[in-house]
């Protein structure tokens, strides 16, 4: 096997990145909530994620939300860094 490439743990990667954007989503419903920054984001991303809101118990969905759709788009762009990886380098990196 040809270890010139690694690949990318795809599993690992989505977890990481739904994690990352959970805390994200969270924390910019928390400071709308008390520091009403952020409130035009939190009301427009909750028009995409269902029960999203001010407060914590509407960060807390929100952050739900986050993390599915993080760990989505995080293990499909690993696994796809992963199949371009093994077909695209060994074809044009002889």
């Amino acid at each position: 096997m040809n270890d010139q490439y690694s690949n990318l743990n795809a599993m690992a990667f989505g977890l990481s990145m739904g994690l990352v954007y959970a805390f994200s989503i969270f924390f910019i419903g928390i400071l709308a909530t008390y520091f009403d920054i952020g409130a035009n984001f939190v009301d427009a991303i909750a028009a995409y994620y269902s029960g999203y809101g001010t407060g914590l118990v509407g960060s807390a969905i929100g952050a739900f939300w986050g993390f599915i759709d993080g760990f989505f788009c995080g293990f499909f762009l690993g696994f796809f860094y992963n199949v371009f990886n093994r077909c695209c380098c060994n074809w044009c990196c002889r």
